[in-house]
């Protein structure tokens, strides 16, 4: 019954004084609107900068050898990735897994040489992952069984001064530390529209990496997933049935400066959402504040016909309740 009395009591006096009511109910409004989109901004530009990283060939799990989060040597092989690549596919949630085999090399064309990584791939698996070369701009992508091909960037097509069908030189250090060359031939230039990305694309067949490294087999086994947000729980799931010399690492311990990147805005969102309500919390304080200043004869009025302390506080209470509420 009180508790009744009090509402309805403290419904009266919101609506007895409607403009400061209003301007209460805007601030909160407000405050908890910036909120929101602050939150949502950073949770959106987080999942937009990991799912650009994860469906530009890195994905958001891989599968290595244990000596590579260390080292971070290409140079490591897979012990038996064929048994990686059939338990991947079989987890639910997984879009699409793909083998890799990279290596430093260096193409050349007359006297012009660019420093790249030479990628190894699967023709038919590495488009589901790498967005980028979805559309080659000139030429065609890769192909099965056709060895001795290359698909370059623009800009290493450009620094090289080549086009379609021509030849350039490769060289990369074999497994016995010699340098070892091949040719490979043009088919496909990829422009993605950033300089930097034109620069990291040169992908041949798998059979390529391995003939002139010497080094049989793919280096890592990447897998992107159709619900990222349970990234953690596939990589535990996934680590249990791959074998003790491999490992299965997340994006974030792929790429590191990114993780860094995105704990450091949710830090900053934070710091920036507690601002945000303490100013609105101050400004409802202040608000109510005055309410109680300028309602003393009220109060006193309602503490002589019998209205106890408990339940005047229990009014206030309610009124700011009110106001969270519409706000």
């Amino acid at each position: 019954m009180t508790s009744s009395i009090a509402s309805r009591y403290a419904l009266r006096s919101l609506l007895r004084h409607k403009r400061r009511t209003f301007l209460s109910v805007v601030g909160i409004g407000v405050g908890c609107g910036v909120c929101l989109f602050l939150v949502s901004y950073v949770r959106g530009e987080s999942e937009m900068m990991m799912r650009a990283a994860a469906q530009s060939g890195t994905g958001h799990l891989r599968i290595a050898p244990r000596q590579w989060l260390e080292t971070r040597n290409d140079d490591l092989r897979l012990a038996d990735w064929g048994t990686g690549m059939a338990m991947a596919e079989k987890l639910d949630g997984v879009a699409c897994a793909t083998p890799h085999a990279r290596t430093d090399a260096l193409l050349a064309m007359g006297t012009r040489t660019v420093g790249v990584t030479l990628t190894g791939v699967d023709p038919e698996r590495e488009p589901h992952l790498n967005r980028l070369i979805r559309k080659v701009t000139l030429g065609t992508y890769l192909t099965s069984g056709e060895t001795g091909i290359v698909v370059i960037g623009k800009g290493i097509a450009e620094r090289l001064d080549v086009g379609l069908d021509d030849d350039i030189l490769v060289t990369a250090s074999g497994q016995d530390g010699q340098i070892q060359g091949a040719m490979l031939r043009v088919v496909g230039i990829v422009a993605t529209g950033s300089r930097a990305l034109d620069t990291q694309v040169c992908h041949v067949l798998l059979e390529d990496v391995s003939r002139i490294t010497d080094r049989r087999g793919p280096a890592e086994i990447s897998i992107l997933l159709d619900t990222p947000k349970r990234y953690r729980e596939t990589a535990d799931l996934l680590q249990q049935h791959v074998g003790g010399e491999s490992v299965v690492l997340t994006w974030e311990e792929l790429i590191p400066e990114l993780a860094a990147a995105v704990e450091v805005d949710k830090t900053w969102t934070r710091l920036m959402v507690g601002v945000v309500v303490l100013v609105v919390f101050l400004g409802i304080a202040s608000a109510q504040l005055a309410a109680v200043l300028e309602r003393r004869r009220e109060f006193a009025v309602l503490s002589a016909i019998g209205m106890k302390g408990g339940q005047l506080i229990r009014i206030m209470l309610t009124e700011s309740l009110l106001l969270g509420l519409f706000g």
